[in-house]
């Protein structure tokens, strides 16, 4: 998919746990809902294609709204690591902003840190507690590419219709 406007995401994938989007290198994953392997399988899929189009790489910026589980299941796990080995040379740059207030939230935060420490990551991933930090060091990843404010413009267009979608499902929106 192509994106059709300067702010306009490509959507690559909606359900009502996640929503995956491209957008000048940029590769979007809101979760409001836990990850699935076939979510992850998706993922594998859209970051391959990404690279035949991006061939200077690609930078994720994830988005984990309240109430998605800390960590994924083992399956999934596999799968992303396994997606993450074969295209390491293609990933600039990995960002998670896992939303959310209090003990929870920062648990969760806590968590991932320790566990990109931990594991040896095929390119920088951090994790941040809001959106617009994570788009600014998103930003950075590139050496002529979009602007954080871009980024949070694209990513503000793809929330709203994931959100859309989610209140015609008859999903509640935290939004």
């Amino acid at each position: 998919m192509v994106a059709t406007g300067s702010y306009e995401p490509a959507i690559r994938a909606m359900d009502r746990e996640h929503c995956t989007a491209s957008w000048r290198g940029v590769f979007f994953n809101v979760w409001d809902g836990d990850c699935s392997a076939v979510a992850a399988d998706g993922i594998a899929r859209t970051f391959h294609e990404m690279l035949s189009e991006f061939p200077d790489g690609v930078v994720i910026l994830g988005v984990s709204r309240p109430g998605v589980a800390l960590v994924p299941k083992p399956e999934v796990r596999e799968r992303l690591a396994g997606m993450f080995k074969d295209h390491r040379g293609g990933l600039r740059g990995v960002a998670s902003a896992i939303l959310g207030d209090g003990f929870a939230a920062a648990a969760k935060r806590s968590v991932m840190t320790t566990i990109a420490l931990m594991a040896r990551q095929p390119a920088p991933l951090k994790i941040f507690e809001a959106r617009r930090p994570a788009a600014a060091w998103v930003a950075e990843r590139f050496t002529a590419g979009p602007s954080s404010n871009e980024i949070l413009d694209v990513l503000g267009t793809l929330e709203h219709r994931f959100d859309r979608f989610l209140r015609e499902q008859g999903s509640p929106s935290p939004a």
